[in-house]
């Protein structure tokens, strides 16, 4: 599976994300193997080998997933669907290490932490409205 850095379990899919740096990719695989629609391996993000998925959180309710990359040239904090859809990257600028990421579910806000800058900052789901 590689260097897995990141792990996240979608309760209702009973279902387990992870990143792997070394693959530079997203991989999703339901836990009980027997029950109907189960999905085996599956890597639903493949990045460019520059490219190092790392921490990982998860939207349930709005179909969404969240990672940091550690990209030595462009570190970044990255959105796509739990399928995979439309990856993009929401947050770009004044950022060097992403090392930390969570979800506050209610206020649909997403709380990261950079290792090197020493910050704690909140944004909208769209990368928006950083503080």
């Amino acid at each position: 599976v590689g260097s897995v850095e990141g792990l996240a379990y979608h309760r209702a899919w009973d279902t387990l994300y992870w990143t792997s740096s070394s693959t530079s990719s997203i991989t999703r695989h339901t836990v009980d193997q027997t029950q109907p629609g189960a999905i085996d391996r599956e890597a639903v993000i493949t990045m460019s080998e520059d490219d190092h998925p790392h921490v990982l959180a998860l939207d349930e309710c709005q179909n969404l997933m969240f990672w940091t990359n550690w990209n030595e040239q462009h570190p970044s904090i990255m959105r796509a669907t739990l399928t995979g859809k439309n990856p993009h990257v929401i947050v770009s600028t004044d950022i060097l290490t992403p090392n930390g990421l969570t979800i506050d579910h209610r206020a649909e806000k997403l709380y990261f932490s950079d290792g090197s800058l020493g910050k704690i900052e909140r944004c909208e789901y769209d990368g928006s409205q950083r503080h």
